[in-house]
């Protein structure tokens, strides 16, 4: 069901266009039904029923012209710098964002008066809109599309699980003079992997600073942290091995030791 929003300066004519585009819709489009939603809401609420006086009013063209007459003679009351500033204030759609297109542009001020109103150049476009029916109508798969995908509720403590097995593996292995390390055999074992996930070494010799319990927990809790930030951008399901093999690789940058205390 297609919705056509207008809007304008205050006092621009936009009734009276959506009358006539309204009235040329319906002549040459008598099957299809067009309903405008009127700009006053008067509603009356009772305990028991609630009644749309609006439904009188513009179903009797008297009642009709003396309810534009009146709201016609608030508006000029109002005083010209109100006028002024509401003007300002209007920010006007743009054809390049998403939710203003596709735009209309239509200029009353190029007609003299109501009866001059001519809205040929732009019915077609309507026409163009609503009825054609070769118009792709498909969205792009985009992310406001996508579905996010569902993060397991035991994801964290899968996560602090995982860090903390490469924690251990590191301080067991530079305790027996290893030169590096990959993935815990717990880790690998655990899910699916990519070879190249897997293969992941973290060197342990010729670093500025040895890794410690104090730094390495440092480490594992920052990065912890900036996994947690990440997940309300997520295209994919977490893979735990995927984030342990970038823990270690976030233990070689010089962002996850080497601003800790060095230790002797």
């Amino acid at each position: 069901m297609p919705l056509i929003l207008t809007c304008g300066y205050p006092c621009s004519g936009k009734s009276s266009v959506i009358e006539v585009l309204l009235a040329a819709l319906q002549s040459r489009h008598p099957t299809h039904e067009f309903v405008v939603i009127p700009e006053p809401a008067m509603r009356t609420t009772t305990s028991a029923t609630a009644r749309d006086s609006r439904l009188e009013i513009y179903a009797d063209s008297a009642k009709e012209r003396e309810l534009r007459g009146h709201h016609k003679s608030e508006v000029d009351r109002y005083p010209d710098d109100l006028i002024t500033d509401m003007i300002a204030r209007f920010e006007p759609p743009q054809s390049s964002q998403r939710w203003d297109s596709p735009l209309l542009t239509i200029r009353p001020d190029q007609w003299s008066c109501v009866d001059d109103i001519d809205i040929s150049t732009i019915l077609t476009e309507f026409e163009n809109l609503l009825f054609d029916i070769s118009r792709p109508t498909s969205v792009k798969p985009n992310r406001s599309t996508q579905l996010t995908p569902r993060v397991p509720t035991d994801f964290l403590q899968e996560l602090e699980r995982a860090t903390q097995l490469i924690v251990d593996h590191i301080l067991t292995s530079q305790s027996m003079g290893v030169q590096s390390v990959s993935l815990p055999p717990s880790i690998v074992a655990s899910e699916k992997f990519m070879p190249d996930v897997a293969n992941t070494q973290l060197s342990l010799v010729g670093r500025e600073v040895q890794f410690s319990l104090a730094n390495l927990a440092r480490a594992k809790r920052r990065y912890i942290t900036l996994q947690r930030a990440k997940l309300g951008d997520l295209t994919v399901s977490p893979n735990i091995v995927s984030l342990a093999a970038g823990f270690l690789r976030f233990l070689a940058t010089s962002e996850g030791i080497s601003d800790f205390p060095q230790t002797g």
